[in-house]
């Protein structure tokens, strides 16, 4: 609301009004769908904006799943797909699509020695457990949890 009265445009709207009347409904639909559907990748289905004629609703990201980079212990930090992580959530779904955008250099070397080696994930210790870990599961020689 500040940023509205500053006079700011919020993703692509002019007044909260028009955020209410078209974002909202918008996110309802799409929490709904997931509710009532399941989550479907974007890649297999087509993605409706919110509305057609604001360009940030056209974006890219938009079409893509959330985008998450990894920190440097393997920490997964949400970049962008805030509202459908947060619907996933409140649905208590375990597990969403997402696409990596980096990854942070000391994360992508344990990731690289895990590649070449399977049977090194047991060496990393218990703060990440690279056993259940979602960018490493298709690596471990364990069945994930």
């Amino acid at each position: 609301m500040d940023r509205f009265e500053a006079g700011e445009r919020v993703r692509g709207y002019e007044s909260l009004d028009e955020y209410r009347r078209v974002r909202c409904v918008y996110l309802d639909d799409l929490m709904r769908s997931i509710e009532e559907e399941g989550y479907r990748p974007n890649a297999e289905t087509s993605h409706e904006p919110a509305a057609a004629v604001n360009g940030f609703e056209m974006a890219y990201v938009h079409r893509l799943e959330p985008v998450v980079a990894i920190g440097r212990g393997g920490e997964i930090q949400l970049c962008e797909g805030f509202h459908r992580a947060a619907i996933a959530s409140v649905l208590e779904l375990e597990r969403i699509p997402v696409n990596v955008l980096c990854r942070h250099e000391e994360w992508q070397r344990v990731r690289d020695r895990i590649v070449v080696d399977p049977s090194m994930v047991q060496n990393y210790g218990p703060a990440i457990d690279p056993r259940v870990h979602p960018d490493l599961q298709r690596f471990s020689p364990d069945e994930p949890r």
